[in-house]
Parts: structure tokens; C-alpha cells; sequence
């Protein structure tokens, strides 16, 4: 007969041999454990609202990151509370959390979050054919939340679950501005910019592209309204010489503008440095 000293010797060794055999898996049945004791909803919540946040991939990321960065800090994740959600497509879209948790010291810290998941956004420059000229090309649209109804922003989506960057802003591209692309076209200026630490988990991946377009197709862009209809979005592409934008960087208030701006200028005198080294 085994004593129950030796089976429980047994059992943590199983344990510790299933991390050592199947260590990605093993992570994320503890990971899953964790976030179903960790989560609540209201009692309003339907069976199919809780699975659709539960198993998307905004929340999961999220998750992963908040415990992850906890268990480094020496922080602690008590609790999270699902106050609401907005679906998209019978996909989780936006929620807007309250996440109970303590330092290292023991002290409460701020927890409210607006979950939107990761985007991506593009800035593009065409080149004219004829003059030789470069261009940067923005979007106009409707953007309540900063009590705009025509602001200016650059070309940009959220990232769905599963979704590759590169290939959203492809999608983008040819739905907001009319414009096609490759993947290959789009260079990377930063790998993730947080937006709203403070507020919101989303960050955002900046590209840009360089493409060559025949000056009257330049002066057609903005003859159209696009976007994705079933997002209900009005889009009007807006068409300014780059060297003017280069400029007056300041005299955007739009973050991603700034900074993609900022990091291409900088990305762009790199190259030139380089080129004279080599000269």
C-alpha cells in the first residue's frame, strides 16, 4: 500500500515532469485556471457575452501582459471585474474593465481600463511621377470622443483576433484611402506605441510606405468618400506636400501624426548619414 507521503511525492513529480515535457501547455492550463478564478461579470451577462470575451484574443493578450507584468513587479491581480462590453460582429470589440490590484507593498493601485486591443496605423508618402515632388496623405473623418466631426488622422484599423499586422493595414490602405499595397511595401517605424496608459491597453504598431503615383492620380485621392460601410465610416482622404508637414510636426495634436512624423524624419537622416559613410 502507498503511503500518502509517497503519493504525494508521486504527484509532484508528475508535475514537475509534465512542465519539463509539455512546458507551453502546461502555462496555458495554469494560465486558463487563473483567469477564470480571477474574472466576474454581472449576473446580466448572457453565457455567450462571457465566452466571447473569455476566449478573445484582446482579452487573453491582455491578461497574459497584466499577470505577466504583476508577477515581475511583485504585484499582485485580485480581481476583474467585466463591467460592459460592446460586440462586433458576434466578436468582442471594446470592454470597459475594473481591475483590482495591489503593489508590492500592498497598496491599491488605479485599475479602471478601456480594452480595445491592439492597431495599426500607416503613414503614407507618394512620390509624383511628373515633379518629383512627395506627398503625405491623411484621412478626415468623424471622431466623437475628441468632439470632432472632420479630424484629421492617419490611415488606421484595430486588429482583429489572429490578425497580422501587416495585413490589416493592406485591408486599410485599399478601404480608407483606395490604395494598394503589399505587405512588402510597409517598413516598420515602431513595433508598439502605447496611446493612453493610463486609460486604455491599446497599442499601436506605426508603419510607412513610399509608393509612386502619376500626378493626376495624386490630385484624385481625395475626390472620394471611402471606408468600411458596415463600421459606418466616412472617410475623405486629405492630400498635403510632405516637406510643409516635415515642418509644422507641432502644429498637428493628433499623437500618431507626431510620432510617425517624427520617427520617419529621423529614419530617413539615418539613411542619409549612412549613405554619405559609404560615399
Amino acid at each position: 500500500m502507498i503511503s500518502p507521503l509517497r503519493f504525494s511525492d508521486m504527484i509532484k513529480c508528475t508535475t514537475n515532469l509534465s512542465r519539463r515535457l509539455f512546458p507551453q501547455y502546461f502555462r496555458r492550463m495554469t494560465s486558463t485556471s487563473r483567469l477564470i478564478d480571477l474574472v466576474s461579470f454581472p449576473p446580466t451577462f448572457s453565457p455567450y457575452e462571457r465566452q466571447a470575451l473569455l476566449t478573445s484574443n484582446k482579452f487573453t493578450t491582455f491578461f497574459s501582459r497584466l499577470t505577466g507584468a504583476a508577477d515581475e513587479a511583485g504585484a499582485s491581480v485580485d480581481k476583474i471585474e467585466v463591467r460592459q462590453i460592446d460586440l462586433f460582429r458576434n466578436k468582442l470589440g471594446f470592454a470597459y474593465l475594473c481591475v483590482h490590484c495591489r503593489d508590492k507593498k500592498g497598496k491599491s493601485v488605479p485599475g479602471i481600463v478601456f480594452l480595445r486591443g491592439d492597431s495599426v496605423s500607416i503613414l503614407v508618402i507618394v512620390k509624383s511621377i511628373e515633379t518629383g515632388r512627395e506627398y503625405l496623405v491623411l484621412t478626415t473623418q468623424a471622431r466623437v470622443p475628441a468632439c470632432d466631426f472632420a479630424r484629421i488622422g492617419l490611415c488606421a484599423g484595430m486588429l482583429d483576433d489572429d490578425a497580422i499586422v501587416q495585413s490589416v493595414a493592406v485591408k486599410e490602405l485599399a478601404e480608407e484611402l483606395g490604395i494598394s499595397a503589399k505587405p512588402r511595401d510597409l517598413k516598420l517605424l515602431h513595433k508598439g506605441l502605447f496611446l493612453s496608459p493610463g486609460g486604455s491597453d491599446e497599442r499601436i504598431s506605426l508603419y510607412y510606405t513610399e509608393l509612386s503615383a502619376h500626378q493626376r492620380e495624386i490630385d484624385r485621392i481625395s475626390d472620394e468618400v471611402r471606408g468600411a460601410s458596415s463600421e459606418r465610416e466616412r472617410i475623405i482622404a486629405k492630400v498635403i506636400p510632405l516637406d510643409e508637414a516635415l515642418r509644422s510636426v507641432a502644429s498637428f495634436d493628433d499623437s500618431v501624426i507626431v510620432n510617425s512624423l517624427l520617427l520617419y524624419q529621423s529614419r530617413k537622416a539615418e539613411v542619409g548619414r549612412s549613405d554619405l559613410s559609404v560615399a
